[in-house]
């Protein structure tokens, strides 16, 4: 499906907030994946190797 945005962009927060004021919004089904891959990103354990690092951390951790 293709989306157009080329009009109404800048109320596009407010019809959204009007939407979920009146319990039209998105609940917790429609969030939770997005919830949890924020979660793990947050959580995760990292890794410093330098031979996967990008170059201007390199320059950074010299």
């Amino acid at each position: 499906e293709e989306f157009n945005f080329s009009e109404g962009f800048t109320d596009l927060h407010t019809k959204s907030y009007k939407s979920i004021l009146t319990g039209e919004g998105f609940g917790l089904k429609d969030a939770r994946q997005s919830i949890e891959i924020a979660h793990k990103i947050r959580n995760n354990y990292v890794e410093s190797t330098q031979e996967y690092q990008h170059p201007i951390l390199t320059s950074i951790n010299k």
